[in-house]
C-alpha cells in the first residue's frame, strides 16, 4: 500500500526564493520521481512544482494544491497513471510540456482563466474531460512575446507543429466563456473525441 505525503514544511523552506533561482535547481527537480504516494497535499508558499518533481509514480491518485503554484515544470507528473483528481490553483501562469502525460485517470483536468503560457503536449494521453477558460494558443502563436526568453523549449516548440493537448485522449471538452481564440493543432490527434 501507498502513503499519503503533506509536505508543506518542506516546500515553503524551498518555494520562497526569489530573483533568478531556479526553483528545481534545489528541490523539485525529480523530488518525488518514482514515489509511492497515495495523496499528495502542496502548501501554501509553494510557487513552481520541480521538472519530473513526481514523475513516474504509479499510486499518486489525489494531488492538492493549497498554494499560489505559478508554473508547473516539464513532466511534473508524467506517468502517474493512477492520477485521478487534480484540481490546478487560480494564479497558475504556465504549463511546461509533457506535465500530465501518461495520466490517463484523470477525471477532469480543469485549466484556469489565469493561465498565461500554454506549452505543447501538456496532456498526451490524457483522459477524462477537460475544461478550459482560456484561449488556446501554443508558444509560436503567443502574441508579444520574445520566443528567445524561453531557450530550449521555445527552440523545441516554437515550430508550431503541435498544439497544447495534441495526442491527448478526452473523451469530453468544454470551453469556458474565455476562450476566444482556439491555435492550430490544439487538439491535434485526440481521436477520443
Amino acid at each position: 500500500g501507498g502513503e499519503d505525503i503533506e509536505y508543506s514544511e518542506m516546500f515553503s523552506i524551498y518555494g520562497n526564493w526569489e530573483g533568478n533561482v531556479e526553483y528545481q535547481e534545489f528541490f523539485g527537480d525529480g523530488v518525488f520521481q518514482e514515489s509511492y504516494f497515495t495523496k499528495v497535499t502542496i502548501g501554501r508558499n509553494v510557487k513552481r512544482i520541480g521538472r519530473k518533481a513526481f514523475s513516474g509514480s504509479p499510486n499518486i491518485r489525489e494531488v492538492d494544491i493549497q498554494g499560489p503554484v505559478e508554473v508547473l515544470k516539464i513532466s511534473a507528473f508524467n506517468g502517474c497513471s493512477s492520477l485521478q483528481k487534480i484540481v490546478l490553483p487560480d494564479g497558475l501562469k504556465e504549463i511546461e510540456p509533457r506535465v500530465f502525460s501518461g495520466c490517463r485517470n484523470i477525471q477532469t483536468l480543469h485549466i484556469p482563466s489565469s493561465v498565461e503560457r500554454l506549452w505543447e503536449n501538456i496532456a498526451p494521453d490524457c483522459g477524462g474531460h477537460l475544461i478550459v477558460d482560456r484561449d488556446i494558443l501554443g508558444p509560436s502563436e503567443w502574441p508579444n512575446v520574445d520566443h528567445g526568453q524561453y531557450g530550449y523549449y521555445a527552440m523545441q516548440y516554437r515550430s508550431g507543429n503541435t498544439g497544447p493537448f495534441a495526442g491527448a485522449a478526452f473523451t469530453k471538452i468544454t470551453l469556458g466563456d474565455n476562450v476566444k481564440q482556439i491555435g492550430k493543432f490544439a487538439f491535434a490527434e485526440n481521436y477520443s473525441l
